[in-house]
């Protein structure tokens, strides 16, 4: 109990289109709702913690460059049966349970039962306090328990939460719930000062920037005042929002909840694959539209994760997954279209519990990647697209500690792996001998090779150097070139690149400084062009600096530091500074 900050976090699974910046706020007031452990928690932000090696993927429809607020929520969303595992578990929990729009409010501080501000009262079994704000706090009970790990014994009183059928869980929850709609009522008027400040910083009427697919360019637009974005095609980039492809706000009218995954066109681009959430659990219904038509067809396949798509190269084929009880995505199946969900062909099931599988097509479009992994290695299965009813063929058997991801290049595969190489490398293997390899680009220590991106006369490199990212090209004639991006510390990532055939690359840019910006650079030249930056209404972003600064540990291992602040503030150490970290999940902050 007691008055303390209120850290607010915001679980999300992806970014759709228009991106939702989930915003840290310091709220003084009554305390938190649940005790979790932040650095577990941080895990998921990505549902694959270890996704290194994947090769990047933005679909068409999701390119993030534009911002939106979804709703105004002035209540914490009602838990219902996502159960949170409290303690160290939570990150596993989140990797095995439905957890969607679930806002949690974490207090830093211990509770002291001893506080004397603090009254208590029952709730069931558990006891709820009644803090100075005069809002009933309920407070689990604790029941002796513990967890037997390689690492020793671990007290968890709160293993009882586990069941999500226990009558005391949902009891619990309910308190939780009430409890938290009673807070934010009462502080109606901070929330709105809150919510209206972040939103003043957003532009919600825009568009993403165009990308060139073959005959079409596509974007997404976003419009003030409704949720959701408009996916749009057009002949031209002038014309791209001419066509409306698939107007999320129409989909979801009558609904509490709704959300977007699979966006995937058709190689002949008139068919679309597309897959909502209508209820919060992260089962999506896929249904394929007829964009000539803009009618969906009678294909409507139910419960399927979130794990991919991929079509073959005829177009009468998806390839898709579906999760087990636990939402451990682990069957892939193909959906020949015209047919019944019934009749679908089961294509390759996972059966062992640390694996998750992901399904997706190569750039080349001539491969479908059937990607099984767990948190330290994996097996990759490939099917020729142009011959889709044909058996999985497994890249190399799965060995521990191997992991590795599969693209197609040309004539060749390029394997990205980490066998015997730490921070990665990259291999080659013949297309009749795929678990054959050879040394591309050896490794090197401390300059991580995330992932790969070929393009028919290029290998584009995303990669960690210096503790910094940056962008790397392999020339098909010989050479390369890295990305100059300045100074200043910054964020780079791969964007939607579909034009196999494409010189030049598209990428996404921000850094503390600077909004996330779209830019489109010739692989051979150098020369850059900005395709778009997120408008940051009412800020003046010429009045803040960032720099980087190396500090050394007690073991002479140098660490990064980036600083961000007003120009006019002094450096001199008299002005008060915010200092943040992180560090799990092989990621640092």
């Amino acid at each position: 109990g007691g008055i303390s900050p209120t850290h607010i976090v915001t679980i999300t699974r992806r970014v759709p289109t228009s991106t939702c910046l989930p915003q840290v706020a310091q709220i003084s007031g009554c305390t938190n709702l649940l005790h979790v452990d932040e650095d577990a928690l941080a895990g998921a932000r990505e549902r694959s913690v270890d996704d290194i090696g994947f090769v990047s993927r933005v679909d068409l429809g999701q390119a993030a460059t534009t911002t939106r607020i979804v709703e105004h929520v002035l209540t914490l969303d009602h838990v219902g049966d996502a159960v949170l595992q409290l303690g160290e578990d939570i990150g596993a929990m989140v990797d095995t349970q439905a957890v969607a729009r679930a806002q949690v409010l974490v207090d830093p501080h211990p509770h002291d039962a001893a506080d004397p501000t603090v009254a208590t009262r029952q709730v069931g079994e558990s006891v709820a306090t009644d803090t100075v704000c005069a809002v009933q706090e309920p407070v689990a009970k604790q029941i002796e328990h513990h967890w037997d790990r390689p690492t020793g014994r671990v007290e968890d009183p709160w293993a009882w939460l586990r069941d999500r059928n226990d009558p005391d869980t949902i009891t619990y929850l309910d308190a939780e719930n009430a409890y938290s709609e009673a807070w934010f009522a009462e502080h109606e008027g901070l929330v709105d000062s809150i919510f209206g400040e972040i939103k003043s910083r957003i532009q919600e009427t825009d568009i993403t920037a165009p990308i060139k697919d073959r005959e079409w360019w596509y974007t997404a637009r976003t419009e003030e005042g409704r949720n959701y974005p408009i996916h749009c095609r057009g002949r031209s980039a002038v014309d791209a929002a001419s066509q409306v492809l698939l107007d999320e706000n129409l989909e979801a009218q009558g609904q509490d909840f709704f959300s977007v995954d699979a966006f995937d066109v058709s190689p002949d681009q008139r068919l679309l694959a597309w897959s909502a959430d209508i209820e919060g659990g992260e089962k999506y219904t896929l249904r394929i539209r007829d964009l000539d038509s803009g009618v969906d067809t009678s294909d409507v396949v139910h419960d399927v994760a979130w794990c991919g798509t991929a079509w073959s190269a005829d177009n009468t084929s998806l390839f898709y997954v579906t999760a087990n009880e636990a939402m451990r995505p682990y069957r892939v199946w193909r959906h020949d279209l015209g047919t019944a969900q019934a009749d679908d062909t089961l294509v390759f099931e996972e059966t062992d519990e640390r694996f998750y599988v992901y399904v997706q097509l190569t750039r080349s479009g001539k491969w479908i990647i059937i990607d099984s992994r767990c948190k330290t290695y994996s097996e990759v299965m490939l099917i020729p697209a142009d011959d889709a009813k044909s058996e999985p063929m497994i890249t190399r058997p799965r060995t521990e500690d191997v992991d590795y991801a599969v693209e197609h290049w040309g004539d060749q595969f390029l394997i990205l792996t980490n066998l015997d190489a730490e921070d990665f490398r990259v291999m080659t293997a013949s297309l009749d001998a795929p678990s054959v390899w050879k040394e591309l680009i050896g490794h090197q220590h401390g300059r991580r090779i995330v992932s790969i991106e070929p393009f028919e006369q290029h290998l584009v490199l995303h990669e960690w150097s210096d503790a910094q990212q940056r962008l790397r090209v392999l020339l098909g004639e010989g050479g390369e070139r890295v990305f100059e991006l300045g100074s200043e510390p910054h964020e780079v990532e791969i964007d939607a690149n579909p034009e196999w055939t494409s010189t030049t690359f598209r990428y996404r840019y921000q850094s503390l400084t600077t909004p996330m910006s779209i830019y489109e650079e010739d692989v051979r030249t150098g020369e850059r062009t900005q395709l778009k930056q997120t408008p940051v209404p009412g800020v003046d972003l010429s009045k803040y600096t960032a720099t980087r600064e190396w500090a050394t540990s007690h073991d002479g291992t140098q660490v990064p530091v980036d600083l961000v602040r007003h120009i006019d503030t002094p450096v001199d150490g008299t002005a008060p500074c915010l200092i943040y970290g992180y560090g799990s999940y092989e990621s640092s902050e």
